[in-house]
């Protein structure tokens, strides 16, 4: 007897739609549509772009489909394949009133819906060749059981021959990298809106300064290249994300203070400021001083400013200036620099870390034996309490009494 193995299995349905572009402004208003940041460009249209597709409509001659995704079809893919990370993705967007989820069209979506409250929403007779082009008709290609992978490959091979930039190619890549640049954009958007080119917002240069700060941070020898950027989307988890996380706070204050000096600001100098707190840590186990930032900023311009000074007759591989009109080239260079011109005044901006963080048992023993037995609570007074009582962590914690650890604290027995 011969047993045949039946699979079973759903896959993508793509279903072309005619509808007329009233029908479809209904549709959008209505607020169905989900626009997913990690599969749709950022709207980017400028006026040549919108008079350039406003005559294709009055001439009839758009082609390009408007690409969307049928929610409730992908929850029954979800739950045939047991996914339930897309059932929860899928299912949320439906209980919260979606119906599709936008892949292509957010610009000209976004233009239409310009066009329809400019002429219908004021009360004024609207041009024939205007009202025209809401009856004219436009093709829906509508996609059915996808996964959430799906959607970001969609994206991806329906903008290959396209004009989307190097960074809206990644952060259509699924995982955890893309995921976490976007949390970082949204959370900076201020402080990377004072840094020119960078705040070109509608292109994703913001996220691309994040990811070449991140890549800096995962491994400061490979150049932020292009191609080591999109690399480094693909990685399954982020390496120290906490310590990253901890050096942008200090690093968006500090270009929040350059900008308050009219100084000039350039991706440059954001790059070059986030590569010198986050290795004088790394490098020395110096941690910047919160309390003194504002001197700080003053000093790190200072110094800034005489190297440019200092060096602008120089050849170009010690040309400051020259150097930095590429943000990514020579940093190991740049950063000794910095730091060399520094040096001096490290101690001033700077808690040096003390190399041993942790006390050990015998110590925390030899200091509550001198101090007869007794702890510190936290109200401020005293209780006794038996050595054993003293080192069950979940009760009682030995830290740094005199200094923090985090602010220069050492770690021994005086500082217990």
């Amino acid at each position: 007897m011969v047993l045949i193995k039946i699979i079973l299995y759903m896959k993508i349905m793509k279903q072309f739609e005619t509808m007329s572009i009233s029908n479809f402004i209904h549709i959008t208003k209505e607020g169905v549509i989900y626009k997913d940041p990690s599969v749709q460009r950022r709207l980017c249209w400028d006026n040549g772009n919108k008079e350039g597709y406003l005559k294709s409509l009055k001439l009839n001659l758009h082609s390009d489909n408007f690409v969307i995704c049928d929610i409730e079809s992908c929850i029954d893919r979800a739950k045939f394949d047991g996914n339930t990370e897309d059932y929860k993705y899928f299912k949320n967007l439906y209980d919260l009133g979606y119906r599709y989820i936008s892949i292509d069209g957010a610009n000209r979506t976004e233009f239409l819906l310009e066009l329809y409250h400019k002429y219908y929403n004021r009360g004024i007779p609207v041009p024939e060749d205007i009202s025209n082009i809401f009856y004219s008709e436009i093709q829906i290609c509508k996609y059915k059981q996808t996964t959430k992978e799906d959607l970001h490959l969609i994206f991806l091979y329906k903008n290959s021959h396209k004009s989307p930039n190097d960074q809206e190619k990644r952060n259509s890549i699924l995982g955890p990298v893309s995921t976490f640049v976007r949390s970082m954009g949204d959370t900076y958007q201020g402080v990377l809106g004072v840094v020119p080119k960078v705040n070109n917002f509608s292109r994703m240069k913001d996220l691309e300064h994040i990811t070449s700060l991140l890549m800096y941070h995962q491994n400061p020898i490979i150049k932020p290249t292009p191609s080591k950027l999109t690399n480094l989307y693909r990685k399954t988890e982020i390496d120290n994300q906490k310590e990253f996380i901890s050096i942008m706070k200090i690093w968006g204050m500090c270009i929040t203070l350059i900008y308050v000096t009219k100084s000039k600001l350039s991706s440059s100098t954001s790059f070059n400021l986030f590569m010198f707190i986050l290795d004088m840590n790394r490098k020395y186990r110096c941690v910047l001083n919160k309390d003194v930032l504002p001197q700080f900023v003053e000093k790190y311009l200072e110094l800034d400013n005489l190297r440019r000074a200092n060096t602008i007759h120089n050849e170009p591989k010690t040309n400051w200036t020259l150097l930095n009109r590429n943000m990514g080239g020579n940093l190991g260079y740049k950063f000794e620099c910095i730091y060399e011109n520094f040096k001096p005044f490290v101690n001033d901006y700077f808690y040096e870390l003390d190399g041993k963080r942790l006390f050990t048992e015998f110590e925390k023993i030899m200091v509550h034996i001198e101090n007869g037995y007794m702890v510190k609570l936290k109200d401020g007074s005293f209780e006794m309490v038996t050595i054993l009582q003293m080192l069950n962590g979940e009760f009682y914690h030995g830290g740094h009494k005199l200094k923090p650890f985090t602010k220069g604290g050492k770690g021994d027995k005086y500082n217990l």
